[in-house]
C-alpha cells in the first residue's frame, strides 16, 4: 500500500478539534494519564506516582515518528482550548489493511458525545484514505462502557475473549476484541456514527 500519512491532522468536530500531537501538550497529557479515574480501564498503562513530563515527551516523540513511518496515528482531543484526551491509532498495518483504535478522555469530558466524534473521524481516515480492511478495538470486561457503546452504537458483536489475561488490583480481568470490517463502516457504522454525533 502506497499511501503516506500525513505529516499534520486537523479534524473540526461539534464538540472538539482534533489535531497533530505537539511537544507542548506533554504538561496536559501527563495530568490525564495520572489520573487514577481516567485511567481506570487502562491500569497497565499507569505507573507508580504518575508520568513525568519526560516520559509523556518521549512517548509523544515515539507517536510522532510511527506516523512518519506510517505505523501509527495518533490525535489530541483539544476543548475550550484545552487538550482533554488522545485518540487514533497507535497500531497501523497499511500491508496488511489492518490497524487498532482506541481513545484516552479526560472525566470531565465523559457523556459528551466526544467519543463518537473522535471515533468517526479516525474510522474515517482509516478506512476512506488508508483503505484499511479491518480496525479492531481492544477493551476489558469491566469496561462496560466502551464495550456498550461498541455493541450499542456501531452494532458489532465481540469476537474473541482473553480470558483472565491481565491481572489489576489482584483480580484477573478478560480482554475482549471487537472488528470492524470496511464493508460495515460503509454500509451501516458510518451512517450510524455521523447521525449519532450530527442528530438535531
Amino acid at each position: 500500500m502506497s499511501y503516506s500519512f500525513p505529516k499534520e491532522v486537523s479534524w473540526e468536530g461539534l464538540s472538539a478539534t482534533y489535531r497533530t500531537p505537539q511537544l507542548s501538550d506533554a504538561p496536559e497529557i501527563r495530568a490525564i494519564l495520572s489520573d487514577l479515574d481516567n485511567m481506570k480501564y487502562l491500569k497497565f498503562m499507569t505507573k507508580p506516582g504518575g508520568w513525568t513530563e519526560e516520559q509523556v515527551r518521549e512517548r509523544l516523540s515515539s507517536q510522532l515518528k510511527r506516523q512518519e513511518e506510517n505505523q501509527a496515528l495518533v490525535v489530541h482531543i483539544i476543548r475550550d482550548g484545552k487538550v482533554v484526551g488522545m485518540s487514533g491509532f497507535t497500531v497501523v498495518n497499511p500491508e496488511h489493511g489492518h490497524a487498532e483504535v482506541g481513545i484516552i478522555l479526560d472525566k470531565s469530558c465523559w457523556g459528551k458525545n466526544i467519543a463518537t466524534e473522535a471515533f468517526y473521524f479516525s474510522l474515517k481516515w482509516a478506512f476512506e484514505e488508508v483503505g484499511l480492511h479491518r480496525v479492531q478495538w481492544v477493551t476489558t470486561g469491566p469496561n462496560q462502557g466502551m464495550r456498550g457503546w461498541i455493541e450499542k452504537v456501531c452494532g458489532l458483536k465481540c469476537e474473541a475473549i482473553n480470558k483472565e489475561i491481565w491481572r489489576f488490583d489482584g483480580e484477573f480481568v478478560d480482554q475482549y476484541f471487537y472488528a470492524l470490517f470496511e464493508d460495515d463502516w460503509r454500509n451501516r457504522v458510518k451512517n450510524a456514527l455521523h447521525s449519532k454525533i450530527y442528530k438535531k
